[in-house]
C-alpha cells in the first residue's frame, strides 16, 4: 500500500521577508551622516586653507606695495633738482672762465716781458669782463686773438673798442670764427689783415 503526501502549505502563507530592517536602516543613516560630516569637514578644511593662502597673498601684496612706495619716495628724494643742475653747470662754466682768465694773465705777463706792454695795456682797457683771451699773436702788423665769451654779441663790441685804441686804430680784421664745445663757453678766433701803408 503506497502513501501519498499532499503539501497543503502555500508559500503565500509564509511571513514576508523584510528587505530593510530597522537596524540596517540605522546603519545606513549613520553611514550617510558620517559621510556628510566628513565631506563637510573636508570642504571646511579646504576653505580654511584657501583663506590662509588668501591672507598670505594679501599680506605679500601689501608688503610689495609698501616696498614700491618706499622705492618711489627714495627715487623722488634722489631725483636731481633742475635748478641745482643749472647752478652746477653755471658754476662749472664760471670756473672754466676763471681758469681761462688766469691763463690770460699769465700770457699777459709773458708778453709784457717781450715788449708788448702797450698792446696789453690797450687790451686791458678794452676788456669789460664779457670775454677772456687765451691766445694773443702780434707779428709784423698782424694780430690774432683767441678766447672765450658767454654771448656772441660781446665779440663785435669788443672789436669796436679795440679799433679805438692807439695800437689797433684803423686795423681791419679779416676773419672771425666762433665755435662752442659741449658744455663749454663760446670760443672765438679773431684774425687781422696787415695794416695798409698810406702813400
Amino acid at each position: 500500500m503506497s502513501k501519498t503526501r499532499i503539501n497543503l502549505y502555500d508559500r503565500s502563507l509564509l511571513p514576508l521577508r523584510q528587505r530593510l530592517t530597522l537596524a540596517a536602516l540605522g546603519r545606513t543613516v549613520t553611514l550617510v551622516l558620517l559621510l556628510g560630516i566628513g565631506a563637510t569637514g573636508l570642504v571646511y578644511w579646504q576653505q580654511l586653507q584657501l583663506q590662509g593662502q588668501l591672507r598670505m597673498a594679501e599680506q605679500r601684496k601689501q608688503q610689495l606695495d609698501s616696498d614700491k612706495q618706499l622705492q618711489e619716495q627714495a627715487l623722488a628724494r634722489h631725483k636731481a633738482d633742475p635748478a641745482l643742475i643749472h647752478q652746477v653747470e653755471l658754476e662749472a662754466a664760471q670756473l672754466e672762465l676763471k681758469q681761462r682768465l688766469l691763463s690770460e694773465l699769465g700770457l699777459r705777463t709773458q708778453l709784457a716781458s717781450q715788449g708788448f706792454a702797450p698792446l696789453l695795456q690797450e687790451l686791458a682797457e678794452a676788456a669789460d669782463g664779457s670775454l677772456w683771451l687765451d691766445g694773443i699773436l702780434a707779428e709784423e702788423g698782424r694780430y690774432r686773438f683767441s678766447g672765450y665769451t658767454l654771448k656772441p654779441a660781446h665779440v663785435p663790441q669788443w672789436v669796436e673798442r679795440l679799433k679805438q685804441s692807439n695800437t689797433l686804430r684803423g686795423q681791419s680784421f679779416a676773419a672771425m670764427t666762433m665755435s662752442r664745445g659741449e658744455d663749454k663757453p663760446l670760443g672765438f678766433v679773431l684774425t687781422s689783415e696787415p695794416e695798409e701803408v698810406k702813400p
